[in-house]
């Protein structure tokens, strides 16, 4: 049988367990998480090297937004040669346009390893121009995107 008291006591303990601190992980460190948008760039870049000229000048960017993050990895210690070399292999509509918005992901998830105001701008200009070219790509290939925000965390 519950008694009153003990459902209070029981009510109780479960507002106070509701209100503890949530723990959140660590950042990655910014070398790690300039890699994941390095590797995500390179992904993009090598599906996209080839098509329409609009999948070739999203290929243009990506190369681009890559060497930009490749200067910065080295600038905070890292070795952009650690960045995963991208799969080869499947680049139908589907794919590029998944490595478009996973480009995008990456960036956003780089986000709160990233201080300082270089390596804040750094990162704004890289998610609008994955956020631009994520667009285009869906677009192009008349893939609508599945979430109204691409490119945060689920």
């Amino acid at each position: 049988m519950v008694t009153r008291r003990g459902l209070l006591a029981a009510s109780a303990l479960a507002v106070l367990a509701g209100c503890a601190e949530d723990e959140e992980a660590e950042p990655a460190s910014p070398s790690s998480a300039l890699l994941g948008s390095l590797a995500a760039e390179r992904a993009l870049s090598a599906a996209t090297s080839s098509g329409r000229p609009v999948v070739r000048d999203v290929s243009a960017r990506a190369r681009e937004r890559a060497g930009r993050l490749a200067a910065a990895v080295s600038a905070v210690g890292g070795r952009p040669h650690d960045a995963p070399e991208p799969a080869s292999g499947d680049t139908s509509p589907g794919e590029i346009v998944a490595r478009g918005r996973g480009a995008l992901a990456a960036h956003v998830a780089a986000l709160p390893s990233l201080e300082g105001r270089e390596l804040r701008t750094l990162a704004a200009d890289m998610v609008a121009g994955a956020a631009a070219d994520a667009a285009v790509l869906a677009d192009t290939f008349d893939l609508a995107a599945a979430d109204a925000f691409p490119g945060t965390p689920q």
